[in-house]
């Protein structure tokens, strides 16, 4: 199965700013829930570089008493993920109504499933789905021999 990115296309054209939709994994058991689905923004690693920046201070350290810098990585991840997330469906609240999406919410997720969000908007997944051209296993050549074989 081939990876699928969603930070360029094909030809290397980056697609920040672009948005796309994910569909959220159970945290517990990574089964797809089919009805919660979130439209994500594609930032640039600038961007991402620059809420840790926002989020780092410089500290001496209590031992060395060199100044040392500390990031204070919920801070990053709580901003980063609020820009990301645009909108979402299937996502309810305590009282079973659809849950607004703002970044207080957003925030209020499980941080497995923005982890997950941050994963599909700079990582990569494998997915089924690709081009007919893509190989097959089995025409992938074998560069260490197995043994027995």
């Amino acid at each position: 199965m081939p990876l699928k990115t969603q930070s360029h296309t094909g030809d290397g054209t980056s697609q920040a700013g672009a948005t796309f939709e994910y569909t959220i994994r159970d945290p517990d058991t990574g089964e797809l829930i089919d009805d919660a689905v979130v439209t994500c923004r594609v930032l640039t690693k600038a961007e991402a570089r620059a809420y840790r920046t926002k989020h780092t201070v410089r500290k001496p350290d209590p031992k060395t008493h060199r100044m040392v810098e500390v990031v204070d990585e919920q801070s990053v991840l709580d901003d980063m993920v609020a820009d990301i997330v645009q909108d979402w469906r299937g996502i309810l609240g305590a009282d079973d109504q659809p849950l607004v999406c703002n970044r207080e919410t957003v925030n209020a997720l499980d941080d497995r499933i923005r982890a997950q969000i941050g994963s599909a908007v700079f990582g990569a997944e494998v997915t089924g789905r690709g081009p007919d051209t893509f190989r097959e296993a089995e025409s992938v050549p074998t560069l260490v021999e197995r043994q027995g074989a």
